[in-house]
């Protein structure tokens, strides 16, 4: 594996471990990924197990990082993301009962067309 792909693996694996979104989450990512690329420039050794040596394995970082942070504004961030994933949830289960009814209004509509006797007549006026 060669320099840049331990790099990328390691902040992969930090970002798909990190539980929060928005502007710090990016901006610690794009820190890290400078930090860990100087660090790449710096050293000779390149190799993941290099990387995890120095800046500890991606799930310490990612706690570190929580630790740090008050309280307070991780316990808000935790709860906006709760509600915003309920909401998306009921958006999602109303749309799909809506799609449903729908489907099933239609084969209704279908089905009846279908069982109705058609009957063209002729009329003929004198």
């Amino acid at each position: 594996m060669n320099k840049e792909n331990a790099a990328r693996d390691y902040i992969r694996q930090v970002k798909a471990i990190f539980p929060l979104y928005g502007r710090e989450r990016k901006r610690f990512i794009n820190d890290l990924k400078e930090a860990v690329e100087s660090y790449i420039e710096d050293t000779k050794d390149g190799s993941y197990e290099g990387i995890v040596k120095h800046f500890g394995s991606p799930a310490e970082v990612v706690s570190d990082y929580i630790e740090g942070m008050d309280s307070e504004v991780l316990y808000r961030k935790i709860i906006f993301r709760r509600r915003i994933l309920t909401i998306a949830g009921i958006v999602l289960i109303a749309v799909l009962v809506g799609v449903i009814f729908n489907l099933y209004w239609n084969y209704d509509a279908y089905r009846q067309s279908v069982e109705s006797i058609v009957v063209e007549g002729e009329t003929i006026i004198y």
